[in-house]
């Protein structure tokens, strides 16, 4: 999705608090010509590629490439309290990133009761994301990406993004971070989408 016209975008509502080739499973990654990458980017994000990130030691990436960086409370929530043994992220040490609530609490509602059922965190993204006409939403799961599609916005994983940051010089090399959400935070990658990653960021040693 293109950047919106500026007479085109909504007011944003008030902030809260400081706080993409595709590929058949929960990490596609998408062409760079089709990613608005630009720092006048907005993006909303789901849990997962910020815990991601924050356990790389990654997380600034988002600053790096957006402009505004959004997550709804129920987001918030799940990195600050975690269900699984990892370490909790607080959204409020990043002052980059703003929590702000959809308005729309039908559609949350809508998200998490209509197949595919949505967890909170993604039902809350999704919605948000509409509402501010987000250029992008960053996003593992399978289900949740496909529902981005469905919505005619864009989603793209945080394996996309890192290959982005290689491909700007950002970081080194993909493979290793790769090896550390998969061994470290039980992060799955298939076969299929490593090989292809490795492809991409020439990485075949």
């Amino acid at each position: 999705m293109d950047t919106k016209e500026a007479d085109a975008a909504p007011k944003l509502m008030p902030v809260v608090a400081t706080y993409g080739l595709p590929i058949e499973t929960t990490t596609t990654v998408t062409p760079q010509s089709t990613l608005p990458l630009e720092m006048h980017a907005i993006v909303v994000c789901d849990t997962s590629p910020i815990r991601a990130l924050a356990h790389l030691g990654l997380i600034d990436l988002l600053r790096e490439f957006f402009q505004l960086v959004l997550v709804p409370p129920a987001v918030a929530a799940e990195l600050n309290n975690p269900a699984s043994k990892v370490t909790p992220v607080s959204v409020g040490e990043f002052p980059f990133i703003r929590v702000r609530v959809p308005s729309d609490l039908d559609r949350v509602k809508q998200f998490g009761d209509d197949p595919p059922r949505l967890h909170l965190g993604e039902s809350e993204a999704l919605a948000l994301a509409l509402e501010v006409r987000a250029d992008l939403v960053l996003i593992d799961e399978n289900d949740g990406r496909k529902k981005v599609q469905e919505l005619g916005l864009v989603p793209l994983g945080v394996l996309g993004l890192l290959v982005r940051a290689k491909e700007r010089g950002m970081i080194d090399e993909v493979t290793p971070l790769m090896h550390r959400l998969k061994h470290e935070l039980k992060f799955y990658i298939s076969e299929i989408v490593w090989s292809k990653i490795i492809l991409m960021t020439g990485e075949l040693s």
